[in-house]
């Protein structure tokens, strides 16, 4: 395993061990990965105005910087 896999192992809430911590204890410093990039996210909360049209513009803007990921928070009435 390279580090890289996904993990088999349920998630959990909160983290036990730092990744230094996590490093230390498999006798390295780095993890080995065949990947030179990995793809990111952006979390978008509901604007200040309250109007979907301001969501959708600013998810559109994401989405041309190249985000790949785009999480929404929502809150009751917001389901869309």
């Amino acid at each position: 395993m390279t580090g890289c896999e996904p993990s088999n192992t349920p998630s959990r809430p909160k983290s036990s061990h730092s990744p230094d911590r996590v490093l230390a204890s498999r006798g390295t410093t780095h993890l080995s990965c065949p990947r030179s990039e990995v793809d990111c996210g952006v979390s978008v909360g509901i604007p200040a105005d309250d109007s979907l049209d301001t969501l959708v513009a600013e998810v559109d803007g994401y989405v041309a910087e190249g985000y790949q990921r785009i999480k929404l928070k929502i809150q009751p009435g917001w389901d869309v």
